[in-house]
């Protein structure tokens, strides 16, 4: 949607017509929802332990174990480590070495709504975006059809930096009398928003040190202009689990490395396709014009046909491929 004139600018087939594409469908998803799921079924598994609460504070290697220190002082040892916490890590820098994050500029507003509360002119089904200068919105129905996120994305340094910190209501509606009628009413109606500013790693991340690595937001955190955050974790953990599964020991360190080797181009591809995308999100003048042009005249199916690359991935062809080219990774 153009988000200063308020008309539709193209219509991108999704769910099913995805599915029939690549074998499995778009869907959205409420991320408590992706926690819970995931926590249950790991918790289901035998051999699975789950700790809460249970900070990883350091680590080292020696003698083919990795040693952790907890927050509380104790200590627990094992074959590997995988960490996976999130953008802020901290074994990031402190096990890594790796270099801090740079504000962006782009602070997220998002909040959830009762699909009941919607108004009339808002898409209860569609994943639907609103673009207009240094800004765009992105709203989408969580919790099978009963509620809808929304998330709104400013260039805007006056919103300042913080990181999941509640904002007052007249944050957003100071910014929403710029958009259309439709989206303005959904904007104003929510009392309760939240805001994550955006950050990128300052220069490349360390992934690998010996029987220690980084997955997902720790490793290769991309801005949420492609909806692929989550996505691209999953796919780590994917591709890990193929590449350990039944892994001796002094096997592991290898392993690791092929996990960098098999992910770093794909995410780093996906980091660069969002920032692009966040670019052309944000459009002014003559090349906000010529983008819509593009859009609205473009076939749909040619603009999906560029994101095959995306949504076409399996784990077993990205094995395939790197199997061919280094000849030791083992078949699933």
């Amino acid at each position: 949607m153009d988000g200063v004139s308020g008309r539709e600018l193209t219509r991108l087939a999704l769910g099913q017509d995805i599915a029939r594409r690549h074998g499995a469908p778009y869907w959205v998803v409420h991320r408590a929802d992706l926690h819970a799921a995931l926590r249950q079924t790991a918790a289901a598994l035998p051999g699975v332990t789950l700790r809460h609460g249970a900070e990883v504070k350091a680590a080292t290697t020696a003698a083919g174990n990795v040693t952790v220190r907890l927050s509380d002082g104790e200590e627990a040892s094992g074959s590997a480590l995988l960490i996976a916490d999130g953008l802020w890590s901290k074994l990031r820098a402190n096990v890594m070495g790796s270099p801090g994050l740079f504000f962006t500029g782009k602070c997220a507003l998002r909040t959830v709504l009762p699909a009941s509360e919607l108004p009339n002119a808002i898409s209860r089904t569609d994943t639907t975006i609103w673009l207009r200068p240094a800004a765009h919105v992105v709203h989408y129905p969580v919790r099978a059809g009963r509620e809808l996120a929304v998330v709104a994305i400013f260039d805007d340094r006056e919103l300042g930096e913080t990181w999941a910190a509640d904002v007052p209501a007249q944050t957003i509606v100071s910014r929403a009398a710029a958009f259309p009628q439709p989206l303005r009413d959904l904007l104003v109606q929510p009392a309760t928003w939240r805001q994550w500013s955006l950050y990128q790693p300052s220069a490349p991340v360390r992934w690998i040190r010996d029987r220690i690595a980084l997955i997902g937001d720790a490793a290769h955190p991309p801005l949420p202009f492609l909806a692929q955050g989550g996505v691209m974790a999953l796919e780590d953990a994917v591709v890990l689990a193929a590449l350990l599964d039944a892994a001796a020991a002094r096997d592991i360190p290898e392993r690791l490395a092929t996990y960098e080797r098999v992910r770093r181009p794909r995410t780093t591809r996906v980091m660069a396709a969002s920032a692009r995308n966040g670019q052309a999100y944000h459009l002014d003048g003559l090349m906000r014009s010529a983008r819509n042009a593009v859009l609205s005249a473009a076939p749909p199916g040619l603009l999906m046909r560029q994101y095959d690359w995306l949504y076409g991935w399996t784990v077993d062809a990205a094995l395939t491929n790197a199997r061919t080219q280094a000849g030791t990774i083992p078949a699933r």
